[in-house]
């Protein structure tokens, strides 16, 4: 395997970042996982997922607000092609957990500088069942890493026969809790990054908040008592607003007034047409 020499981490001087869990295990990998999203910005934007961990302060350090080293990290950015394939990695391992066996070999991907791996707890040398993050960094051409963190996924149990009146009730079956969440995160990056529904929504948005514009400002200027424009050319009065065209001339109702009229009766049948919302009797927003 030919890793690549880029350290994409030296792109995130610009562009945004959005925060999205962490995840905290001090007394079992004695770090912390933070997930982020980062984008390029500009029309031509890409997105990126953010995988950190940080290792525990020193004990002499440590404090009940601060446990973390926030200076010391490890950390890689996943376009979207490669958080599928990790995305496939946590499916895989999710086939072995459901069937309570975590004997399952590890499985990694290489992004850029770093190699993004998933593992059992057991292959590295903790005593518990479960599943561990692990990222190498200053990974050359040849394979060799200079450093590497882990984190172990905490688990998290159900209870059996609580009664609420102090007796003794049991614990159920523990659960891969944060690797659960984990996938999620990586099936909620994949889609968004795809751009297909902010697409939908762009197109849907652009003309609505069109309509929006257009009805606000007629209304405002009825409310102000401004006149409307008129066509010199027309001897009727027609006023031109965008693609809607009222008529003075001939007494003919007018979009923004169907659309007024519209609301109010729609307002008395308690709903509106499409779905549209009515606040305080006005147009739907």
């Amino acid at each position: 395997m030919t890793f690549g020499n880029t350290n994409n981490e030296k792109r995130k001087n610009s562009g945004t970042n959005t925060r999205a869990s962490q995840f905290y295990n001090s007394n079992g990998s004695e770090s912390t996982l933070v997930i982020g999203y980062w984008a390029t910005g500009g029309f031509n934007s890409v997105e990126f997922l953010n995988l950190k961990i940080h290792p525990l302060l020193p004990e002499n350090q440590r404090t009940q607000s601060n446990m973390y080293d926030y200076k010391s990290v490890i950390s890689t950015l996943l376009p979207l092609q490669k958080a599928v394939e990790l995305l496939e990695i946590c499916k895989e391992i999710e086939r072995y957990i459901e069937n309570d066996s975590y004997d399952f070999e590890d499985m990694g991907i290489p992004v850029k500088e770093a190699f993004v791996c998933l593992t059992s707890a057991a292959k590295e040398g903790f005593t518990t069942d479960g599943i561990v993050l692990k990222i190498w960094g200053g990974v050359d051409s040849s394979g060799n890493a200079t450093h590497s963190l882990k984190y172990l996924f905490n688990k998290s149990q159900y209870l059996t026969g609580f009664k609420g009146d102090g007796s003794e009730y049991q614990t159920g079956k523990s659960m891969e809790t944060e690797f659960k969440m984990f996938k999620l995160i990586l099936e909620e990056f994949t889609k968004a990054a795809t751009y297909a529904q902010a697409h939908v929504n762009r197109g849907i948005n652009s003309y609505y908040q069109n309509e929006v514009v257009k009805t606000s400002l007629y209304e405002i200027k009825n409310k102000l008592g401004i006149q409307p424009a008129f066509n010199n050319n027309n001897n009727n009065g027609n006023y031109n607003q965008g693609n809607y065209n009222t008529n003075f001339g001939n007494n003919s109702t007018s979009y923004f007034e169907s659309r007024r009229q519209d609301n109010i009766d729609n307002q008395n049948l308690g709903s509106v047409e499409n779905g549209g919302t009515i606040i305080n009797g006005s147009l739907p927003i």
